[in-house]
């Protein structure tokens, strides 16, 4: 029996809301992808030549491909929850995330070693 306490889609869907959803996905795209990019846009803070009270020489944020990387551990870890929860998945596949993430966080560990040595 279909419900009729709920109004149609038509009248659920805001056009307004939908364009700025829109936008703000467009926006965290962007973002993501110049995060990931080998060129960092020029920051004004660091480019100024202190930051936070220290010079910039004592402060080294991360890299971009070490933000890549760690998006990438995380999003393969949140995959392997989601798919071991699952019973449509078959049981290889949260496995091969798992590995995958957990190399990806072996990989984090290494940059964040071999930085500490720098």
């Amino acid at each position: 029996m279909p419900r009729r306490d709920r109004p149609p889609v038509r009248e659920r869907l805001k056009p307004q809301q939908m364009f700025y959803e829109g936008q703000k996905l467009k926006v965290r795209i962007t973002r993501l992808i110049e995060a990931s990019s080998g060129s960092p846009a020029p920051d004004p803070v660091r480019s100024s030549g202190e930051l936070a009270g220290r010079a910039l020489g004592e402060h080294r944020p991360p890299s971009r491909p070490t933000l890549s990387i760690g998006i990438i551990a995380g999003a393969a870890l949140l995959g392997t929850a989601i798919t071991a929860s699952s019973d449509v998945v078959a049981r290889w596949v949260p496995a091969v995330l798992g590995v995958v993430g957990g190399l990806f966080v072996v990989a984090l560990l290494v940059d964040l070693v071999r930085r500490r040595a720098d």
